[in-house]
């Protein structure tokens, strides 16, 4: 059976879009298809280019008003498959093969150009339109800016076989009228085993780790680093900042400024890879901040959250899932940023066995998940057409090309579509 994973991030520069597909592959391969071999093709989402902001500018009406079309003519489709050839090249090929397509809408459904351009949406509305493709959609949080942009959402998702959210707060908004049925399926990030990458010297329990967020712009940068530090100051904890986007490090400039000492950082540069976090997150007394997945990875390993605003209501959906193991505050709130700092060291054995079980316990409706998408494909009845290993792409779960920027800054340039490894 052949499988394409659309808008694949799993070697990309931010750690949470690697350890979400990462994860999904995992799952794909050892648990929705145990025992069938198949061959996995990825289809990576794409950094914005010069073709994105092309058809934004002359295609973008047309697109918007195509993805809310839930009965598109064949004219406008073979127009769609011309974009999405421009913008993919040979990838297209990979959705027109496939026996099933997974699609991950790259983390949080935001801002309304995603909607003019064929970056996000425009494979697996044609893949299901014209080419008649079963498309399970997971990892995904909805949301939306207003009443057209839900009226596209609910098209585009209405024509997928099967919905899967990542949080409830998703799953409440999308039980509205006029939305296809979605299910509930934990972040696939949660299920990633990656190994332990590079060694990390701070002493354990001697520290707490600080993100930023995707809402960062909304922040009051001098309360969240007077918050920080107040933490240092009265329990002696010393804080690391963590960033894989570079729009972060502002938070760990802010503190050092505030706090007249030298910052200890922990960056995509120096930790490139979601694996290089589990020695700095299993050492950690806990995470503070607005990274949705990076709080996931802590809590993998045991280690609480004390949750920031994000750019959507991520935060909020993980903090319903994991209530005071992972308990959502202001970010300029000190006072109550301290109250939970005290609850998390009044006993962290047992705040450690909790979370624990809060862990363990994701694992039942990710099955319930699995099994739904196992009856849809009727994966049970089906025997395998052939016997072997399952193949993943080349260098899927990779991160070793970071550091060659130039390059890729080459290939954004004379883009052909090319995102591939080789």
């Amino acid at each position: 059976m052949k499988i394409v994973i659309l808008n694949y991030t799993g070697y990309r520069s931010n750690w949470g879009s690697q350890a979400t597909s990462r994860g999904l592959m995992q799952w794909i391969s050892t648990d929705l298809f145990k025992g069938r071999p198949s061959l996995i093709e990825i289809v990576p989402y794409p950094p914005s280019h010069w073709r994105d902001h092309w058809q934004q500018k002359f295609d973008g009406e047309f697109l918007k008003e195509l993805f809310a079309n839930p009965k598109p003519k064949h004219s406008e489709l073979i127009r769609l498959e011309r974009l999405c050839s421009a913008r993919f090249a040979h990838q297209l090929e990979r959705v027109k093969n496939a026996d099933i397509v997974f699609f991950q809408g790259e983390g949080a459904i935001v801002g309304s150009r995603i909607f003019k351009r064929t970056q996000l949406f425009g494979l697996p509305y044609l893949a299901k339109h014209l080419y008649g493709k079963p498309i399970i959609s997971c990892n995904q949080t909805i949301s939306f800016s207003n009443k057209y942009e839900e009226t596209i959402l609910k098209n585009v998702f209405s024509s997928f076989d099967l919905n899967f959210v990542r949080e409830a707060e998703s799953l409440r908004i999308c039980a509205g009228p006029g939305w296809p049925k979605f299910e509930f399926m934990p972040d696939a990030a949660f299920f990633y085993n990656g190994t332990m990458g590079s060694k990390f010297t701070k002493q354990s329990g001697t520290y707490f780790c600080v993100t930023g967020s995707a809402d960062l712009k909304s922040y009051n940068l001098e309360a969240y680093a007077r918050s920080i530090n107040e933490i240092r100051l009265v329990y002696n904890l010393e804080p690391v900042f963590l960033y894989s986007r570079k729009s972060d490090k502002v938070v760990a400039d802010e503190y050092a400024k505030l706090a007249q000492r030298h910052a200890t950082v922990i960056s995509h540069k120096s930790n490139a890879d979601v694996d290089d976090l589990v020695s700095v997150l299993s050492g950690s007394v806990f995470v503070l901040g607005g990274r949705y997945h990076t709080s996931i990875t802590g809590l993998s390993l045991s280690v609480p959250a004390i949750l920031t605003n994000s750019n959507s209501h991520k935060s909020i959906g993980l903090a319903k899932i994991f209530h005071d193991e992972a308990k959502l505050v202001d970010h300029a709130d000190q006072n109550e940023i301290i109250k939970h700092v005290a609850k998390i060291l009044d006993n962290p054995v047992r705040l450690k066995s909790r979370l624990n079980e809060k862990v363990s316990s994701l694992q039942r409706p990710l099955n319930v998940a699995t099994n739904r998408a196992r009856l849809f494909l009727e994966l049970d009845k089906k025997t395998p057409t052939y016997f072997g290993k399952t193949t993943l792409p080349t260098n899927s779960l990779s991160n070793s090309y970071r550091n060659l920027w130039l390059l890729k800054a080459l290939i954004r340039v004379i883009n052909l579509g090319a995102y591939d490894r080789p």
